[in-house]
């Protein structure tokens, strides 16, 4: 019988209706919405989707059930449409699965089941959501669903696809109530299987019966399940299905048939008795492996296969399977290898992955000896060179190692054993990566205490030592194939940093292991680059071990013969300990390792290390990665630790070991250059403390034969060790130097320097590189010997040895470098300080020149041979005697373009920021060796006549155009004036004399006054101190005369010059100018009179200096002189004018000009007055000079006026417009007096000192300015016009108008001000401000302009009806003056073109207070009323603001009569396509809310209703400005309303500021309106119904939303006594899913999902 009952026809079955019908309008809803679902546009599509979800959680049946309807009626031809369908009743169900009826889960049954069965073909995107419906009714109804799937599964016919992938579907989603009704829809399968030839329905089945394996094995894992049901109760029905879908499908070509048949009968066999299992299991395993060939997915194969397995290494089942693991091992080891080696991210190789893994975990569970045996087997690499099989087994041990601990327990030495070879020849970075898992898996299994651990971790070590050579050379490679590798050589190093130093910090076991064995690692040079981890791993086993006085902690070393030996260990870690900051904090942790160790190595010196490593550890702590770090003082710290520990051992045989082995390690640094360096130097500090000549001299050998002469570290550090060797055995080191330098070349007879005149050298001995360390060492011996012995051997040893080699015809610059570094050594170690004595070096200005030779451009010379010749020179100027000026000119001039033209590098194109810091720190080394080579000479002739010589040559740069030169040479001339001080007051300078004053200051700081405001900062600061220290240094000297030390007080007026000097950094270019001047003003006290003229002269050259900022504050400086002491100047003023006259002619700087023109402007008064209408003449725009001159002029208060009066005169009263009738046509143009005038005028206003003339004269410049913008709307071009815009400007600014100053910064206000039609908007808004800032200047104005609302020019009239249009507004307590301007605006109304202004008068009369507004009431309201609708629209909307604010002040008595007429003929304007219209009329209709509280009351009550919904539409109009004349509406009307509700809403919400949310809005609103005038709902709606047609869009929206909330809302008790219409409404709202904007389309849905329940 069927679960539906008697069967109906297909035509029965199509007119009956299924909808569960609610009788209401909601029906209709739904039916529109579910016909609309499908629209076209995506939004709209999920808006009525997300509404019927929305109905279908109120109403869920009448949703459900009409979707059902549609798609039987209609959905046969609307495929996507029943598809979308299909998916939201599936979101239903999930929503509200557990409350739909039985009834409507049969219809939804029964649909689901037609559509995923009306087609044979299988059609997933339509058949699958519906299969998915019967799924999830399942879950609540299995058994109606089930039995509806097995009447459509009758015995001996094959069901449809879907039918059967339901039903193994439903059974995987409910095994507890499906599983027992399972053996017989199996049994219906079995005789069908062997009919079933499409592939896809073999896909089904075999899917299927997976499922319901699956389910079988999930119901049997339940201990609530029927315990009548077991395995046994489907033997009968899996094993014939198994035979067929083994035997005859899993062969199959369809890869997707064949993957879901090995899956299907990996379940089976857990659901198959177990003797048929095993006797099938021979057949299977071949079978399943061989589809991994096939296949190039292999999920489903492994999780079958994995099922096999787990079934199959069961005790029972192993005989069975253990001739099969072969096979299998086979297939599936070298598959994961692969899989492991692809290394894909995606979730389904992931899951394979694990699969393959878990079989190996089942195996190796059952088969252990097999399994270890099979994979060590696959790890040896003479047998297997795949890298990708190696990886992959070692994946597998590691797999195995952590998760079958307990199972191969007694295979843990067998499986170390297996991975040795790796150990010990593995190159695959890949495999090398996963050993390293392996062992640190293996250290937390207990694995590396066993014999062959060791050698594990030595291959981790191996790793961390991989030397960064082999990194580089892989990322070159790397890079050249564009190519990024998941593992590289740097990661796996870091990786196997961290590994061991886990394996020893987390597994206790591990320190056995490790001590003592990782001292083996500490000395072979293939291990250095790990040595960080090693003594960090050391350290820390060593320390717990002696904090604990463990009894392994103390060593014998004679005993572990393995182990270096303590000197070994001692030289090799403190010789690395020289690069501290080397990968992995190499300093610190060597520190910690020594410390930690030092009882083992050597008792006696533990306790100096425990206090002296934490202070060393500290340090590199505190400085590294800053600036104070420094290589040089770090290593020689690092010597005094071995000096210190030489010294406290003091054993001469220990020392001598430390020797030995030091020389054997030497070999280990051979491409560490640095390292080396250090080796050599500990090597020779070592020598240093032995007495053994032989020794001595053979280390000595060994030490210059295994340098690389060529590399400059190692050269140094060869140096060095003969240098620390020499300080005790200065002869061995002579001699063996001499022996080593061979026969000295030949020398020609042109004496010491005959390099000069050319000439080479020749004969034996080293060459090359080898002579360039010879020549260091004996700049080392000279240094570090015995001052006294030194001298001794000067001449005869070192000089003698070193002399040939000097004047080599071709030198290279590498030769050069170290030639000036010995040179330097040498002149050091002559130095007095160093020799304690006296000592006169007589060659040493051959040595200078020498090295200005060096020095000079060539191919052979380098930056750092410049540097160092710097440095060099410095060094022989200190000596004795006083270099003479001669050479000391020669000397700077020579050296000081390699510093001050030496341009900065600056970032871009291909130079990089580290190529910019790179070529800055060379500037700055440069900078430091020449101002101290500057120094040096000023420290030998300590004078100010020297200073001057040293300046006159820098100054060549002083002016340059570039920056950087001018810091620099002032930085240099700074520099020596603070020297010359310090040299003086501490009294080591050689004085050159008793001198009583600075000579040539005059001059010397008139080359600085420019400088003084240098665009530069640092020049300026720099400038400013350098006149400072000059007074100071001339105080001084005048001070000190006669005096046994020199008086350091600085004079009293340079008090202030320190916080002058720290204003003028951060100063902006006028407050420079201002500490200028008070330096001028410093300067004119301190400056004696017989240096002012020279002062002055070279200032003025600083007019014409190419900086604007410096020619200026030159300017600045002659002026404040001239001030204070131009009367002692009187014969040289002519002179003085005549330079700054000339100086005009070309200077280019306003404020270099008007510096000057301030300089000169006692002269110029005299001739002001003749020269204004000349001035005058001068065409338009006006020059700089006329500018300046005219306001020199006005600056005068005695002028200022005369001029304003003049110049306001002409252009009000003079010709304007002049006619040019030369062409065809008349051509009026601009009178240019008029043009010149008011240029004039807004050059006089730039001045700030005309605020008093201008408010003095107030009401005549305004009037004259603003009649001068209708005078220049005339003319051929916009010259005038332009040209008024700007004085009028400068006038607003020179007066302080703040007010119009805010409204003509307003771009569409100034716009308008340039228009010749709109002008007049802005002339209003400034005489608005005008009166409301000067309302005591009405009068004024209204006298002045009054004669020119007659006037000839349109623009003077539109002008003068402007001012009074807007003066109305600002009459106060004045009747007399109101109603001669309203009478004037009367008179000219019939003037077109002053008619606007007119309207805009009248409404303005509303301003004037309500008394005035009732006097010429009907007066206005008739003129403004004749207007209100006139074509002009700019005319009706200022005609409705007008009204608008006097119905704001008139009595009602004066409205009420014509208040309806009012809103009738408003209302027309709501709608209109002007935004300011409408605005216009809302506001104006807004304003009515006066009239309706009296005689007016009812009958504006019904209008305001009658309007009401278009106010509150209109608050979402596209308009601002109608959305805020809506909302003050809106608040106005509601007290009228006479609900308080809605006055409170209203104010809560209808914030004109704010954004309104107004879908919310319009809710709450209904609500109200609900609650209160449940009576007019219905015309709301009917009303907002209308708008449906509206041509914009926003008001179609908000009319659909409206008419949502107010249905929505309407309580069930007052859906009666609101009378709304649902029938009509609802039509119209459905009805709006038919128009075409999806905006309203979409609202329209979301206004349904509202109605829901009607």
């Amino acid at each position: 019988m069927s679960f539906f009952g008697k069967k109906t026809t297909k035509a029965q079955a199509v007119s009956k209706s299924v909808v569960m019908a609610t009788g209401g309008k909601v029906d209709d809803i739904v039916s529109a919405l579910i016909d609309s679902a499908n629209d076209s546009n995506k939004d709209v599509k999920n808006k009525i989707i997300e509404s019927l979800k929305d109905i279908g959680r109120k109403q869920p049946e009448l949703v459900l059930s009409s979707c059902i309807q549609f798609i039987k009626t209609q959905g046969k031809s609307k495929r996507e449409h029943v598809i979308l369908l299909l998916h939201l009743i599936i979101q239903l169900l999930e929503f509200d699965l557990y409350n739909i009826s039985e009834q409507l889960a049969i219809h939804l049954i029964q649909m689901a089941l037609g559509e995923m069965t009306k087609e044979k073909n299988v059609e997933p995107e339509w058949q699958g959501p519906a299969a998915v419906i019967l799924v999830t009714i399942g879950r609540r109804f299995p058994q109606p669903v089930w039995t509806v799937l097995v009447e459509l599964f009758p015995p001996g016919s094959i069901p449809h696809y879907f039918v059967i992938k339901t039903m193994g579907d439903l059974a995987t989603a409910n095994p507890n109530e499906i599983v027992p009704n399972l053996k017989e829809v199996m049994a219906r399968a079995l005789p069908i299987l062997g009919q079933i030839k499409k592939a896809n329905i073999r896909w089904v089945f075999a899917a299927s019966f997976g499922r319901w394996c699956d389910a079988v094995q999930t119901y049997l894992a339940d201990a609530d399940a029927d315990k009548t049901i077991t395995q046994e109760t489907f033997s009968s029905e899996v094993y014939p299905a198994y035979e067929v879908i083994f035997n005859n499908w899993i062969g199959t070509k369809e890869s997707k048939v064949r993957l879901a048949c090995v899956n299907a009968v990996g379940q089976m066999c857990a659901v198959m008795p177990r003797e048929q299992f095993e006797s099938q299991l021979a057949r299977i395993i071949p079978v399943v492996l061989k589809l991994y060939g096939k296949e190039k997915k292999h999920l489903l194969i492994t999780q079958g296969l994995s099922t096999i397995l787990s079934v199959a290494c069961e005790e029972p089942s192993r005989p069975m399977m253990e001739p099969l693991l072969s096979i299998t091992l086979g297939v599936i080891h070298p598959l994961l290898c692969s899989t492991i080696a692809a290394n894909s991210d995606s979730p389904e190789a992931i899951r394979t992955t694990n699969e393959l893994l878990r079989c190996f975990e089942i195996m190796s569970a059952g088969f252990p000896d097999i399994l270890c045996s099979y994979l060590l087997g696959k790890l040896d690499i003479t047998k297997v060179k795949s890298s990708t099989v190696r990886a992959g087994t070692l994946n597998i041990v590691k797999h195995l190692v952590t998760r079958l601990d307990e199972q191969l327990a007694d295979k843990k030495e067998l499986i170390l054993a297996g991975v040795r070879p790796l150990v010990d020849n593995e190159t695959s970075l890949e495999v090398r990566k996963v050993l390293c898992q392996v062992v640190i898996a293996m250290a937390s299994q207990g694995y590396l205490q066993l014999e062959g651990g060791q050698r594990a971790i030595e291959f981790v070590i191996k790793q961390s030592a991989i030397p960064q050579s082999e990194i580089d050379q892989f990322n070159a490679a790397a890079a050249k194939k564009k190519a990024t590798p998941d593992i590289t050589p740097e990661k796996l190093r870091s990786m196997c940093d961290n590994v061991l130093h886990l394996a020893t910090t987390t597994v206790p076991a591990m320190s056995t292991v490790l001590w003592p064995y990782l001292f083996e690692f500490i000395i072979p040079p293939q291990y250095t680059e790990a040595l960080h981890v090693v003594c960090k791993c050391l350290g820390h086993i060593a320390r717990t071990k002696r904090e604990t006085n463990a009894a392994d902690y103390l060593l014998d070393f004679d005993k572990e013969v393995n182990l270096p030996k303590p000197p070994e260990l001692i030289v090799r870690l403190l010789v690395m300990l020289n690069e501290p900051l080397r990968r992995g904090n190499l300093g610190a942790m060597i520190l910690s390792c020594l410390q930690s160790i030092g009882p083992v190595l050597n008792p006696i010196v533990c306790n100096m290390w425990d206090n002296a490593m934490p202070k060393l550890a500290q340090y590199i702590e505190s400085n590294a990665g800053t600036p104070s770090w420094d290589s040089n003082t770090w290593e020689d710290l690092t010597l005094r630790l071995l000096s210190e520990t030489i010294k406290i051992t003091n054993d001469e045989e220990w020392t001598q070991s430390l020797g030995d082995e030091l020389s054997q390690q030497l070999q280990y640094y051979e491409g560490q250059p640095n390292v080396k360096k250090c080796a050599m130097k500990h090597m020779g500090l070592i020598l240093q403390k032995l007495n053994r000549k032989e020794f001595i001299k053979a280390k000595l050998d060994m030490i210059f034969e295994n340098t690389n002469h060529g590399n400059e570290f190692e050269r140094q550090g060869c140096a060095q060790a003969f240098g620390f060797c020499s300080a005790s055995h200065l002869d061995i080191v002579l001699d063996k130097i001499k022996t080593l330098s061979g026969p000295a070349p030949a020398k020609k007879s042109g004496g010491f320097f005959s390099m000069f005149s050319g000439g080479g050298g020749g004969g034996g001995g080293p060459s090359g590189p080898a002579k360039q360390t010879l020549f260091l060492c004996l700049g080392y011996v000279a240094s570090y010997g015995s001052p006294k012995l030194v001298l001794a051997r000067l001449d005869s040893h070192l000089l003698h040895t070193l002399e040939p080699y000097l004047n080599a015809k071709a030198m290279k610059a590498d030769t050069k470098e170290v030639l000036i570094q010995s040179i330097d050594l040498v002149a050091k170690a002559l130095h007095p300080s160093h020799l304690q004595e006296q000592y006169t070096f007589r060659r040493r200005d051959e040595f200078i020149e020498l090295l200005i030779n060096y020095m000079a451009p060539s191919k052979e010379v380098s930056q750092k041979c410049r540097t160092l010749g710097l440095n060099t020179c410095s060094t022989l100027i200190h000596l004795d005697p006083a270099m003479a000026p001669e050479l000391e000119e020669k000397l700077i001039k020579a050296t000081m373009r390699y510093f001050y033209e030496r341009a900065p590098v600056e970032v871009g194109g291909k130079v990089t920021q580290a190529h910019a810091d790179a070529d800055q720190a060379v500037v700055e080394e440069l900078r430091d060796t020449f101002n101290e080579m500057l120094a040096a000479i000023l420290y030998m002739d300590c004078s100010t006549i020297c200073l001057g010589r040293i300046f006159d040559i820098l100054v060549e740069h002083l002016n340059s155009t570039k920056d950087y030169q001018r810091v620099r040479v002032i930085g240099s001339m700074q520099l020596l004036l603070k020297k010359f001080i310090e040299f003086k007051s501490s009294g080591e300078a050689e004085d050159a004399g008793i001198e009583d004053a600075f000579a040539a200051i005059g001059k010397t700081l008139g080359l600085l006054v420019p400088r003084c405001s240098d665009p530069e900062p640092q020049v300026r600061m720099a400038a400013l101190e350098s006149i400072e220290l000059i007074f100071f240094i001339d105080n001084m000297l005048r001070t000190s005369v006669g005096q046994d030390t020199y008086n350091l007080t600085p004079p009293q007026q340079l008090q202030v010059a320190h916080e002058l000097r720290g204003r003028m950094e951060d100063a902006d270019i006028h407050e420079q100018f201002l500490i200028v001047h008070q330096i001028s003003a410093i300067s004119a006290q301190l400056l004696p009179a017989a240096e002012l003229t020279p002062f002055l002269v070279h200032s003025i050259k600083g007019l014409n200096d190419p900086h604007p900022s410096s020619s200026s504050g030159t300017c600045v400086m002659l002026n404040g002189m001239i001030k204070i002491r131009g009367e002692m100047v009187t014969e040289e003023v002519p002179n003085l004018v005549d330079g700054m006259l000339k100086a005009m002619e070309s200077i280019t700087d306003e404020k270099t000009m008007n510096g000057t023109l301030h300089s000169l402007r006692t002269l110029a008064a005299h001739h002001l007055l003749s020269v204004v209408e000349e001035l005058l003449l001068s065409p338009t725009p006006h020059s700089q000079n006329i500018v300046k001159s005219i306001q020199v002029i006005v600056k005068d208060p005695n002028l200022g006026t005369q001029v304003i009066d003049h110049l306001t005169d002409i252009i009000n009263n003079s010709q304007i417009l002049e006619e040019n009738t030369s062409g065809s046509k008349p051509v009026c143009t601009h009178a240019p007096r008029a043009l010149s005038a008011t240029a004039a005028l807004g050059e006089i206003f730039e001045l700030d000192e005309m605020e008093e003339v201008v408010n003095e004269n107030f009401s005549q410049i305004f009037c004259s300015l603003l009649l001068r913008f209708g005078t220049t709307r005339y003319g051929k071009t916009d010259e005038a016009s332009k040209q008024i815009l700007t004085t009028f400007q400068n006038f607003v600014n020179c007066a302080k108008l703040e007010a119009i100053q805010e409204k003509l910064d307003k771009k569409e206000r100034w716009a308008k001000l340039e228009s010749n039609e709109d002008f007049h908007y802005t002339i209003t808004d400034i005489i608005n401000s005008v009166c409301k800032t000067h309302a005591e200047e009405m009068n004024a104005i209204y006298e002045f302009i009054l004669p020119y609302l007659q006037g000839n020019f349109t623009g003077q009239r539109i002008v003068t009806a402007a001012a009074f249009a807007e003066m109305i507004r600002h009459i106060k307590n004045d009747q007399a003056l109101l109603q001669q301007i309203i009478n004037n605006l009367l008179t000219i109304m019939v003037d077109q073109s002053l008619k606007l202004m007119t309207i805009r008068g009248l409404g303005n009369i509303a301003d004037a207070g309500k008394e005035e507004v009732n006097r010429f009431s009907s007066t206005v309201i008739d003129a403004l009323m004749c207007s209100i609708d006139a074509d002009d629209e700019v005319i009706a909307m200022e005609a409705m603001k007008g009204l608008a604010k006097v119905f704001e002040l008139v009595d009602e008595s004066c409205v009420a009569p014509i208040l309806v007429n009012i809103c009738h003929r408003i209302r027309p304007a709501f709608e209109k396509d002007h935004e300011d219209i409408r605005s216009a009329s809302f506001q104006l209709f807004g304003t009515l809310h006066r009239f309706g509280n009296d005689q007016g009351a009812s009958i504006f009550y019904e209008q305001i209703h009658n309007n009401f919904p278009a106010l509150f539409l209109h608050v979402n109009d596209e308009s601002e400005l109608v959305r805020r004349a809506c909302k003050r509406a809106l608040k106005n009307f509601a007290p009228l309303m006479k609900a308080q509700a809605l006055v409170d809403f209203f104010n809560e919400v209808l914030d004109e500021e704010r954004e309104l949310n107004y879908n919310e809005f319009l809710n709450r609103l209904s609500s109200i309106l609900i609650e209160h005038f449940p009576e007019r709902l219905n015309f709301y709606v009917m009303t907002s119904i209308e708008f449906y047609k509206s041509h914009w869009t926003c008001l179609r929206v908000g009319a659909a939303a409206f008419t949502g909330f107010a249905l929505g809302n309407v309580p069930e008790e007052k859906k009666h006594a609101v009378g709304l219409n649902p029938s009509i409404i609802t039509a119209a709202i459905i009805g709006l899913l038919k128009q075409k904007s999806p905006e309203v389309r979409a609202e329209a849905a979301t206004a349904m999902s509202l109605l829901h329940h009607y």
